[in-house]
């Protein structure tokens, strides 16, 4: 009869941890939804929408699906940027120590658009949202008291793999283009090794990356694309003058 009672009451406790675990679950995964959508135009100064999140409080893993980054006013395009995956890792050793270390954020099949010439296009001119956010940093609450200051970060690991762009341009007398082209891997060590740095910082710092592999990549193919269009035309030309020659 002991035992009975000792194996329900086991049973009853297991359920209660389950179901904490679970409210505790749905609670992060809707607070961190809103953080980022709340935070995340702020620093671009663009929208920014998810669609869904996954967290993993056993192994400190939150996966971000969905997630679009509007474009800066001006644009027609509806985002700049679209993730299909985007990873965090974060290091539970740190979480109450002074530096918090991200072991690794991993971007997955990202869909970029880019519209306008350098360096009045979209993705420069969300480059500049992005530092100008790193230089004032986060608004500080009208609370009254000293305001905690925000912990510094380590990132150990960045990946931007498998992604694709769509450059948006016009042509005289045919109208809007689009063009698509390939993203370069992209692999990043040891942001902030030591003693961290503040988050807006490390933003920043991400942006730069990204964008600059992003436009460099693209300007190069569409350079290649543009010198292999020259010398079709050379080569009609060339064959059409041979013809004409003959014919004479």
């Amino acid at each position: 009869m002991r035992r009975s009672k000792i194996k329900m009451a086991l049973s009853v406790l297991v359920l209660l941890l389950l179901g904490a675990v679970l409210v505790v679950h749905l609670w992060l995964d809707a607070w961190i939804k809103s953080t980022v959508e709340h935070i995340g135009p702020i620093v671009t100064g663009t929208t920014v929408t998810l669609d869904a999140i996954r967290t993993s409080l056993l192994f400190g893993t939150v996966e971000l699906r969905g997630l679009a980054i509007g474009n800066p006013p001006g644009f027609r395009a509806p985002h700049a940027f679209k993730v299909g995956s985007l990873r965090v890792r974060v290091s539970w050793l740190s979480l109450a120590a002074p530096v918090l270390v991200v072991e690794e954020i991993v971007i997955d099949a990202p869909e970029v658009t880019i519209e306008g010439l350098h360096p009045n296009d979209n993705l420069s001119r969300l480059q500049h949202n992005v530092r100008t956010f790193s230089e004032k940093g986060m608004p500080k609450p009208a609370a009254a008291g000293k305001p905690a200051e925000p912990r510094n970060v380590q990132l150990r690991e960045f990946v931007m793999k498998d992604g694709k762009a769509s450059v948006q341009f016009s042509v005289t007398g045919v109208g809007g283009q689009s063009l698509s082209v390939g993203i370069p891997d992209l692999h990043l060590k040891d942001i902030g090794q030591g003693g961290g740095v503040p988050p807006e910082k490390l933003a920043a710092a991400l942006t730069d990356a990204v964008v600059n592999a992003i436009t460099g990549s693209v300007g190069s193919q569409l350079k290649q694309a543009g010198r292999k269009v020259e010398q079709a035309a050379t080569d009609i030309l060339g064959q059409a003058e041979g013809l004409f020659k003959k014919q004479r």
